[in-house]
């Protein structure tokens, strides 16, 4: 009898085994639209697994079993409770259908809200705030979502405000099923305000007094987590440290005043750069920096800089010491030489200069003195000039995404001059202002504007070395045209630039991928004497996108409509912004 047993248990194992059929299917959700539409497709597990290629038979049936029950859950959070389904599973051949028509039924309605703030912080604007902009009302539809989304702004504002002992005493919704009705009870409780008190630091990289002006908050001041991420990110950017820890010190708080600790961990002191790249105005170029992060106690900093390009060969050097607590001035010492030789001239140029800067409300302001000597040649002008140039600028750059940027703005104002009576060879002022808005039209839709305006003025222009000069073209100015081939010219027709500088450029791309899009673009302007006997030259053409790693790849194909139509390639690569 054992041997009979061996033997049928030998047959049944080694008898083939038929798998499953595999299919295919696809899945048909009718009766509901948007986030409706959305929250059912995203809970239907058959319609998850319809992106597979294909799928067990088996599977697919004991899916749609459950399809019913996924429905009406992801109904309920907009306020459908009592929907009605029309299930369906048709085959034919190897391609399954699943159809779910769907009827949403009445929605729940609300028959009372009641939101309330209790506490020292209970006429605080921000909480008012949310309590009369809370988005449901009594009879309106139950809505779930609008309601955690009102539920995390009270936990918001009272961190950051520094109520951070706050808490809710009711957060309910309560739901009658036999009435169809609903209410909602949302009871929430400040607790005492927070101040900050006394900052410590733990480390042995520079002076405390470097570090604290850095702070940004006094002590007794409310407390305020953003502060303590300004803090963070400004210790961060520093340079001179690694690791960045904030931490509260809520446990050792003395009555409502809360120590605050930082503890940081020093960076490398060098740090050290090595680029490589190609763009149509400078052409392939090389480029070595040393970024001396820490020269001493004080946290001065020291910066190398060289590059070598078809049109500039530099060399520069710059001492930074930065502010100490309470000053927020930043002092830099820098000199440099430069062999310059865009499309209309060529100069040789040292230059050393001081420069002290401060952030005055949203803006960066600088002012600076420099000193420089350039022996040039533009057209049939050249020389060798000295100008002692004092000047002022503000700048100013808000963006989402300092990557990819879908909303922002930045903008440049300078003003700097000479005087032939004070160590310099000529007499002019020189005004330039420049900026760059990103617009976001749609998703994957964006609107760019630049502009270039500039005006010198002098009574000895020709005396002007060309980096003073106005010229327009290249990736940057009037696309389609060579890198400052545009400006007024001499008797013998060579470009030697002008004192006006005006150019407008609007641009729209679109992303049909997630990294890749398309733009095109209309640039207008020119560099002019003060007759404005010359023409304002226009360029156009469309262009490629690619959000690279390293930043936003740009490829522009542009014609310069009013030079024979000149064809330019032109290469970027960086931020928008």
């Amino acid at each position: 009898m054992r041997w009979f047993l061996l033997v049928l248990v030998s047959l049944l194992f080694s008898a083939p085994v038929h798998p499953a059929r595999a299919a295919r299917i696809r899945v048909e959700i009718r009766g509901v639209s948007n986030e409706l539409k959305a929250n059912v497709e995203a809970s239907l597990a058959i319609a998850r697994i319809a992106r597979r290629t294909d799928t067990e038979t088996d599977e697919l049936i004991r899916l749609h079993d459950r399809a019913d029950e996924e429905i009406r859950v992801a109904l309920e959070p907009f306020g459908f409770y009592r929907p009605v389904i029309i299930a369906t599973l048709d085959e034919s051949g190897r391609r399954w259908v699943a159809r779910y028509e769907i009827d949403p039924g009445p929605p729940l309605l609300l028959e009372s809200v009641e939101v309330s703030v209790r506490g020292p912080g209970a006429s605080d604007p921000a909480f008012s705030g949310i309590v009369d902009e809370f988005p449901l009302r009594e009879g309106d539809r139950l809505i779930h979502p609008d309601y955690d989304q009102s539920k995390a702004r009270f936990v918001a504002v009272a961190a950051d405000s520094g109520y951070l002992r706050a808490e809710f005493d009711s957060a309910a919704i309560w739901i009658d099923p036999e009435a169809y009705t609903s209410g909602i009870v949302l009871a929430f409780s400040t607790g005492e305000r927070f101040t900050f008190g006394d900052v410590t630091f733990k480390q042995e990289v520079v002076d405390d007094r470097v570090i604290r002006g850095y702070i940004r908050f006094n002590k007794g001041d409310p407390f305020r987590a953003r502060k303590l991420f300004e803090l963070q990110s400004g210790l961060t950017d520093s340079g001179y440290f690694g690791v960045v820890e904030v931490q509260p010190q809520l446990d050792l708080a003395e009555g409502n005043m809360i120590p605050i600790h930082v503890t940081l961990q020093p960076q490398k002191r060098e740090r050290y750069d090595v680029g490589v790249g190609y763009g149509t105005d400078t052409g392939p170029r090389f480029t070595l920096e040393a970024e001396l992060r820490r020269l001493n106690k004080s946290g001065h900093k020291g910066e190398v800089r060289l590059q070598v390009s078809q049109i500039e060969n530099s060399a520069s050097v710059r001492y930074i010491i930065p502010p100490i607590y309470p000053k927020t001035w930043i002092v830099t010492f820098s000199a440099g030489y430069a062999q310059l030789a865009p499309t209309s001239s060529e100069s040789d140029m040292f230059v050393v200069g001081t420069t002290v800067a401060h952030r005055r409300w949203e803006l960066m302001e600088s002012f600076g003195l420099n000193y420089s000597i350039e022996k040039y040649e533009v057209g049939v002008d050249h020389g060798t000039s000295f100008l002692l140039m004092p000047g002022i600028s503000w700048s100013l750059a808000r963006t989402d995404d300092p990557i990819f940027t879908l909303k922002g703005r930045r903008f440049h104002v300078e003003l700097f001059g000479s005087h032939d009576n004070v160590l310099s060879s000529a007499t002019f002022v020189r005004f330039k202002w420049r900026g760059k808005n990103v617009f976001r039209l749609r998703e994957k839709t964006r609107f760019i504007t630049r502009f270039e305006l500039g005006r010198i003025w002098t009574d000895e222009f020709r005396e002007l070395p060309p980096t003073i000069r106005f010229f327009a073209g290249g990736d940057q100015s009037v696309r389609g045209y060579e890198f400052e081939s545009l400006g007024p010219t001499d008797e013998l027709g060579n470009v030697i630039g002008g004192p006006i500088l005006g150019v407008l450029s609007a641009e729209i791309d679109h992303y049909f991928f997630a990294k890749w899009g398309v733009a095109a673009f209309f640039d207008i302007g020119n560099a002019f004497n003060t007759d404005f006997d010359e023409r304002a030259q226009r360029g156009t053409g469309m262009g490629l996108r690619w959000l690279s790693p390293v930043g936003l790849f740009r490829v522009d194909f542009a014609w310069g409509l009013d030079n024979d139509n000149d064809f330019q390639l032109h290469f970027v690569i960086g931020p928008d912004l």
